[in-house]
Parts: C-alpha cells; structure tokens; sequence
C-alpha cells in the first residue's frame, strides 16, 4: 500500500521511512495527550519527528503535530500533494535522496551520525 498510493496520512516512525524508500508523498500527523507533547517539548533533543525530514536535516514532509493535526489542516496539506505537481515532484525527489543516502552503504552509521549531531 506504501508504494502503490498517490499520497499518505503517518504517524511518523519507520513507516514514515519506509515510504520514504518507496518515495511515495506523505504528511506525518499525530496528537496526543498535551501532558505528554508538553514533557516531549521539554526533553527533545531534535527539533523534527519524522526520519526522513531528520536524515537530511530538512522539511521534506510536513509535520502536523498536535494543534496542528486539525482535519482542514490535513487535508489541505494532502491535497496540495495530490493537485499540486511541482509540490509533489519535490517532495519525490527530495524523498529520493533520503533512498541514496541509505543505500550508499553504512546507512545506520549515517543515520547514527546525523541523530548524534542533532542531540
């Protein structure tokens, strides 16, 4: 379903990078309890959720988390993957070099690397 859909709705996770390998657009969005957003704002050490907008120090994927996880907001965001093609194209592309980075051999000392800078 990763590969073969137009457009995806994640709660980020390896999902998220795992349609990143299939460069399938997606937006990540998620609420939760405001206590825990709250402490996670405390203790974060990362300023983005989704791996492959963390792999390459980017916004490539939207972020829609908690009071930004609002339905208009999300369906706006999704169809502006869907009708807009130079929007999309990018975000492909952009996915894309998220599948090189990885695939270059030594992608979890990589990944390892870029967390470690980002803490």
């Amino acid at each position: 379903m990763l590969s073969g859909s137009d457009a995806l709705i994640l709660a980020s996770g390896t999902v998220a990078l795992e349609a990143a390998l299939y460069g399938t657009p997606m937006i990540i969005s998620y609420k939760g309890p405001w206590i825990l957003y709250f402490i996670y704002l405390m203790v974060r050490c990362i300023k983005r959720v989704s791996l492959p907008n963390i792999i390459l120090d980017k916004d490539i994927v939207p972020e829609l988390v908690q009071k930004k996880a609002k339905t208009k907001i999300v369906a706006n965001h999704i169809l502006k993957i869907l009708n807009d093609k130079e929007y999309n194209n990018c975000m492909i592309s952009d996915l894309n070099k998220v599948r090189e980075c990885l695939s270059s051999g030594g992608a979890a000392i990589k990944v390892a690397q870029i967390i470690a800078e980002e803490i």
